[in-house]
């Protein structure tokens, strides 16, 4: 069937300038242009000829027919029952039995269909609805190969294949043939078949006429047999010639072949590791095709899991470290091998820092006080090769790290990668794990950005007393003003650690505003109630910043009013009765007694002196050892008797 071409303009006159601004090209192309051209046929089904979409379809497809010829020449199609082959590359894959083209070609006895460059667009539709029409239901409707036939169309070439060959197939193998199964057999002469089609089609064209001289091949079972045959013999012929002329392509003699075995067998197992990545990234990085770089991605990430799992660190950290040797820092726009190594690099690394291996990694710090031989600058490094491109990436291993020990290891790498900004670390500071908010406070004490001390600020309220803690440690390098107030407010804590930490920074501040709230807690009637050495603390820093302001309430602590007292207690210490009983205000007293030695006036002096004549032998040694500055008193010799 044939028609005049459609006019410029009108729908499915396909255009230079209709053409897509970027085609893609080789194998790109193919596989683009054979699902356009699937869409078509099956849309051939739905809509009428003179379907405006449908004529789009038609234009499209022809278009990249067009571009695919320019590149290709004549197109010739292998056909199998689930695909369409171009060169020995798939380019339509279609599992569908009802009406997908291979299986539909295939089922047809069709094992080759050529489309040859100079096709016409009435051409490609007639071929579009032949393809496209109906299967037939009945053995008296047109097989797919008679319409072919009778379609005469000049640019189509086609070779059938008898389909009830037990030379070539087994019956019901065309339903059943997959693209991981097919025999040896079938292989073979497969091989015959394309060979003989290639020689076919090579003298294909005859110049009388512009005709062809072969348009519809059919290849019958005798036809086969022969080829098997023939491929037998010339098998044969050919180990006959290679046994005749083989000959070595290099001598070496056998000190030589030694050496070599030697060489080879002194060879650690770690050199011939880093050899093998060496090789493995030298053809990934210098392969064209896309297919063959997938296969070595796809084995250097499980060659990558591998070493996870096997915990061998020090190779996977030198798989990172190659890796990123082959990108540039600074690729040129215009160097396509630079682009391309840059991709690959970044793919890679995307996958190496994903969830699952990272959380793979922070279980092995967890076991490495169980692993023996596992060293940690290998871990190290590893992380270190990791974290380069994101540090921030690392951080969140923190809550699956158990040993503190190694969460500061971490936490060092990222510092030595370089300190993400404090708006990123903020998310970390709240986390459910008070640990991890610990770590990163860490990393936060140092940054000089002003919203890294305003999250410390914060973070010295924190619900968890060991993070309000560690905020309240970092406050000794922080300005006046606000920092003094959260001193202040950590004094009058809950709890006993952010207490003492709070101590130990108003002292280093010399935060002269903290007397007043030291003089409140000590003058607390459930002061001498706390730990001895929080008692100690707390007088001692009293002392220390409140200086003479602080020897009156020091005083009364030292030499309680007998008044106040009572009479029952004075009775029990004269006599030394039940003394155990006010053991925790004895330690008060002579905590006091210590405090007052601090202060270097004559009011502690004599507040010392006052204590020294107590009936208490604690409190009065005390009291001795803080007027001698430290010194204990040497105990006065025994009189001798007459």
């Amino acid at each position: 069937m044939t028609g005049a071409p459609p006019k410029q303009g009108t729908p499915g006159a396909p255009t230079e300038a209709a053409a897509p601004a970027v085609m893609a090209s080789g194998k790109e192309l193919a596989i683009q242009f054979m699902a356009a051209f699937q869409k078509t046929v099956r849309s051939a089904n739905l809509y009428a000829r003179n379907n405006q979409l449908l004529a789009k379809f038609h234009h499209d497809t022809f278009n990249m027919f067009t571009a695919l010829s320019k590149e290709r020449g004549d197109l010739e199609f292998g056909v199998r029952a689930d695909r369409l082959t171009l060169g020995g590359e798939v380019v339509l894959q279609d599992g569908d039995r009802e009406s997908g083209i291979p299986f539909r070609l295939y089922r047809e006895g069709i094992r080759r269909l050529t489309l040859e460059a100079g096709m016409t667009p009435p051409e490609m539709h007639e071929l579009v609805a032949i393809l496209g029409a109906p299967s037939r239901t009945s053995s008296f409707e047109e097989d797919l190969v008679t319409m072919l036939w009778k379609a005469n169309l000049q640019h189509v070439k086609y070779v059938t294949v008898d389909i009830s060959s037990a030379a070539y197939t087994t019956p019901g193998a065309a339903a059943q043939e997959t693209q991981e199964q097919e025999s040896d057999q079938d292989a073979a002469v497969r091989r015959e078949l394309d060979a003989l089609l290639g020689a076919i089609y090579q003298g294909g064209r005859t110049p009388a006429g512009g005709e062809d001289a072969v348009r519809g091949l059919s290849i019958s079972v005798d036809d086969l047999l022969a080829l098997k045959a023939l491929g037998n013999e010339r098998q044969g012929e050919l180990e006959t010639l290679q046994h005749a002329t083989s000959r070595d392509i290099v001598t070496v003699d056998e000190p030589r072949l030694e050496a070599i075995r030697k060489e080879l067998s002194d060879e650690s197992d770690a050199a011939l590791t880093d050899r093998a990545l060496d090789v493995m990234l030298n053809v990934l990085f210098r392969v064209k095709s896309g297919a063959e770089s997938r296969k070595v991605l796809d084995q250097l990430v499980a060659l990558f899991d591998s070493l996870l799992v096997s915990r061998d660190f020090r190779t996977a950290a030198g798989l990172v470290d190659r890796v990123r040797s082959h990108a540039s820092s600074n690729p040129s726009l215009t160097d396509p091998n630079a682009l391309k190594n840059l991709t690959i690099v970044r793919q890679l690394m995307k996958v190496f820092t994903g969830e699952q291996r990272l959380t793979a990694v922070a279980v092995a710090l967890n076991e490495t006080q169980q692993q023996a031989g596992t060293s940690m600058a290998d871990l190290a490094r590893l992380l270190t090769g990791l974290g380069q491109d994101s540090p921030a990436s690392l951080l969140t291993m923190l809550s699956g790290i158990q040993n503190p020990q190694h969460r500061r290891l971490l936490c060092d790498v990222v510092l030595g990668i370089g300190l993400p900004p404090a708006s990123v670390l903020a998310p970390y500071v709240n986390h459910s794990e008070w640990f991890v908010g610990r770590d990163v406070l860490y990393l936060l004490g140092h940054s000089k950005e002003e919203e890294a001390q305003k999250l410390v600020l914060e973070s010295c309220g924190s619900q968890h007393p060991r993070l309000r803690q560690t905020a309240v440690s970092m406050l000794g390098r922080f300005p006046p003003g606000a920092a003094d107030a959260k001193v202040l407010v950590a004094l009058t804590d809950a709890d006993a650690g952010v207490r003492q930490v709070a101590l130990k920074v108003a002292a280093q501040r010399h935060l002269t505003a903290a007397v007043e709230v030291l003089k409140t807690v000590i003058s607390n009637p459930g002061f001498e109630e706390r730990d001895l050495a929080e008692i100690r603390s707390f007088l001692m820093a009293y002392a220390m910043l409140g200086g003479e302001d602080a020897v009156a309430a020091l005083d009364r602590i030292l030499n309680p009013p007998l008044l106040q007292k009572g009479a029952a207690l004075l009775d029990r210490l004269r006599n030394s009765v039940d003394a155990a009983a006010d053991s925790q205000k004895v330690d008060l007293r002579i905590a006091a007694a210590a405090a007052l030695g601090a202060i270097d006036s004559p009011a502690a002096t004599g507040s010392l002196q006052k204590g020294a004549k107590s009936v208490i032998p604690a409190v009065k040694a005390a009291c001795l050892k803080a007027l001698n500055k430290g010194v204990e008193p040497t105990p006065a010799a025994p009189e001798k008797k007459a």
